[in-house]
């Protein structure tokens, strides 16, 4: 979220992100598939629910010469709504990085549900 923020106070129009689902169906903003590059879990993002998700330190391994920028601060994964919830009238670039189980309707269910009237959908795996 800090990077998002971040963006949309220098006057971004629009904000890239990454997207995958949780176990339970939610669908969680973050670039990989597993969990060990950004936060201080493990294994596969469709693996956890949640609720464990949300209690990762997704800023743990952010670094500037070694020392860690937001490890320990709060930095969570968030869900995709919170986004939307979070920045009303700005447009998305979402890419849908799960295949299976297939993300796309959660993805347009929330887009409907929160109004979203900018959005770009996009799959780097044609299956999607």
């Amino acid at each position: 979220m800090p990077a998002f923020e971040l963006a949309v106070r220098l006057g971004a129009p629009a904000l890239e992100l990454d997207a995958h689902l949780s176990a339970d169906g939610e669908v969680v903003v973050i670039h990989d598939a597993t969990l060990e590059r950004t936060t201080d879990g493990c294994g596969e993002v469709r693996a956890h629910t949640y609720r464990d998700l949300v209690n990762l330190d997704a800023g743990y391994h952010f670094t500037r010469a070694g020392a860690p920028l937001f490890r320990g601060l709060g930095v969570h994964l968030p869900r995709l709504g919170e986004l939307f919830e979070a920045f009303p009238g700005v447009g998305f670039n979402i890419e849908l990085k799960q295949r299976a189980p297939s993300m796309v309707r959660p993805v347009l269910e929330l887009l409907a549900r929160h109004g979203v009237e900018r959005a770009l959908l996009a799959a780097g795996d044609d299956a999607i």
